[in-house]
């Protein structure tokens, strides 16, 4: 008699968001949860992929800490139509636990009024009814009445933070603030971190779950005002030391040691790109390796344009 949901029902976002189930985002303050989310729902809106990954258009609800204004310039800047609603700042002060249960009976209305299937809650550290994130029993009663909503099919999305002994890049899934009872309640969890320094815009988003096609490893990348995928954290890696290296090599011969003190780069590290790049014919090598003839490496002539 228990229900079942198949595969092509089930994911409105493929390995993201689930229908009737809860996914946790974490991520440091001002590290793109909210930007993120806003693309994922400008996806929504038109059935596009996002991350590469198959959506279902579908209408979405939003509790949001942000004001009015910043929310109304971002669906202006990414074109977000009526599907989506925002409950604009509801609580004034931090709700009791009978507020909250009354704002989430409200919203389980509002969802079988207008059809919406996604709730993003923006965050939850400012809207729960807790007065310690680290009790696990009163993270739990806060968090159980959403499970009138995934009752409904409603999937619900938690934007939390990682605690600030955690180190930027260092995006472990028990890094998330407070109980651990917060990643216990959803079905996936998230983690979000920057990735190189703070000019960079690409972010590593990391995840767990029992279900499968969950991104465990993706590198993204705000490329021309959309989320392009950068392969997994090896790859985006690899990536930009080749870009370092590239930026230094000219055509006048140099060792390895000495294009490696250049680029910043470890030695061995430097000497694995240059022959990559000889393999692929944008390096030329000279020297046979001996004391009186070592290795040198130098662009080839015309490929600076290629960098």
């Amino acid at each position: 008699e228990l229900r079942r949901v198949e595969d092509d029902k089930k994911w409105i976002v493929h390995g993201i968001l689930s229908a009737g189930q809860t996914t946790i985002l974490s991520a440091h303050p001002k590290a793109g949860k909210t930007t993120l989310l806003a693309h994922m729902i400008r996806a929504l809106g038109t059935g596009e992929e996002f991350l590469e990954r198959a959506t279902r258009p579908c209408k979405v609800l939003v509790m949001s800490e942000e004001d009015e204004p910043t929310i109304a310039d971002r669906i202006a800047d990414l074109g977000i139509g009526d599907y989506c609603a925002w409950y604009v700042r509801p609580f004034p002060t931090r709700p009791t636990r009978i507020q909250w249960q009354e704002w989430v009976a409200a919203v389980v209305a509002d969802c079988k009024e207008t059809g919406a299937e996604v709730l993003i809650i923006d965050t939850m550290s400012r809207n729960l009814p807790i007065s310690d994130e680290n009790d696990a029993t009163d993270v739990d009663n806060a968090l159980q009445p959403l499970w009138a909503l995934n009752r409904e099919g409603i999937a619900i999305v938690l934007v939390h933070h990682i605690r600030k002994s955690v180190a930027a890049g260092d995006d472990t899934i028990t890094s998330s603030r407070g109980s651990i009872a917060f990643n216990g309640f959803a079905e996936i969890i998230l983690n979000l971190s920057k990735l190189g320094d703070g000019e960079s815009t690409q972010r590593h988003l990391s995840g767990d779950s029992r279900a499968s096609h969950v991104p465990k490893d993706l590198v993204i990348d705000l490329v021309d005002g959309r989320y392009v995928v950068a392969g997994d954290l090896r790859q985006a890696e690899a990536a930009r030391d080749r870009a370092k290296l590239l930026a230094v090599l000219t055509a006048d011969a140099g060792t390895a040691k000495e294009w490696a003190i250049k680029s910043e780069l470890p030695q061995a590290r430097t000497e694995r790109l240059l022959h990559d790049l000889m393999v692929s014919g944008r390096v030329r090598q000279s020297g046979d390796g001996s004391r009186g003839s070592v290795y040198r490496y130098q662009l080839v002539e015309g490929d600076a344009s290629c960098r």
